[in-house]
């Protein structure tokens, strides 16, 4: 279990110190938020998953930053119920909108005539832009400051001199 999670985490890193650019990483967590913060209902992250796998996303950082942002949607879930709450009921001009959504095949499979669910995709869509920007910036940031300072530290390198840590990072190659 142990070597799986390092496994995780080294495979994390190196998409972090990889080519590949920050908006690919930072969109991956976007897709977090979109599948974290509202509450689990089937066709909405199957829909979700399907726009992950079409588009350009990385798939390891949207699993990383699922539980981060499933939590901060329980924490938020009041605000949601508020936000949903409002948008099903309180904006009148909508209420044509929302039902002919729930008379449509499938659609009322996404949940959205919940408040708590309604709130939650409104949160989502208003997070997802700053949590986008505000990654691609934070990797940006990591890659011309952080990265190099700690390739060059005395801990990495009597890290990567060690016979043992060398073994360990072989094992977790495989």
């Amino acid at each position: 279990m142990i070597f799986w999670v390092l496994k995780q985490i080294k495979k994390l890193l190196t998409q972090l110190n990889s080519t590949e650019s920050p908006s690919v990483l930072a969109m991956g967590v976007v897709f977090g938020v979109l599948l974290g913060l509202p509450p689990f209902h089937f066709f909405y992250v199957f829909l979700v998953v399907l726009l992950m796998l079409i588009l350009k996303v990385n798939i390891g950082f949207a699993l990383i930053s699922l539980p981060l942002f499933k939590a901060l949607g329980v924490l938020l879930s009041l605000l949601a119920h508020q936000i949903g709450l409002f948008v099903l009921q309180e904006l009148s001009f909508l209420k044509g909108l929302w039902t002919f959504l729930f008379n449509l095949p499938l659609i009322p499979y996404t949940g959205f005539n919940h408040t708590v669910t309604m709130g939650s995709y409104v949160l989502s869509a208003v997070l997802g832009p700053i949590v986008f920007f505000g990654t691609r910036r934070l990797i940006g940031v990591y890659r011309r400051t952080i990265k190099g300072r700690i390739e060059r530290s005395k801990f990495m390198t009597v890290l990567k001199s060690s016979r043992y840590v060398g073994w360990i990072f072989r094992f977790l190659a495989e």
